[in-house]
């Protein structure tokens, strides 16, 4: 269902995609939840650590999920690991952790 209404967008708006649109589907998602799992790191580590040191545990705690995210789907039937996906889960929570502090940063 979401291929299709990504379809019916791309088709709306005359672009074009050539591949598998549901893989593009899928790593998208996997980016901005992992982003999406920085920024809730970020807010709830804020309340307890100093900036400086909840930044170092954003990353590190983030890092930890992609990895044993990918260490998970080993053992799963059908599901295939690659460290490439570690740096895209990864590279979604560093771009959402430096576009949320850069956002704190020019708000103060």
């Amino acid at each position: 269902m979401v291929t299709a209404a990504a379809e019916w967008m791309l088709d709306l708006t005359g672009l074009r995609y050539a591949g598998d649109l549901e893989h593009l589907i899928r790593k998208a998602a996997h980016f901005c939840e992992f982003g999406v799992l920085s920024f809730c790191l970020c807010k709830t580590l804020d309340c307890f650590f100093k900036k400086t040191a909840a930044n170092g545990y954003v990353l590190l705690l983030a890092l930890f999920a992609a990895v044993t995210d990918e260490y998970i789907q080993l053992s799963s039937p059908g599901r295939t690991s690659s460290v490439a996906d570690i740096f895209l889960d990864f590279g979604g929570a560093c771009t959402f952790f430096f576009l949320h502090r850069l956002w704190q940063w020019l708000r103060s």
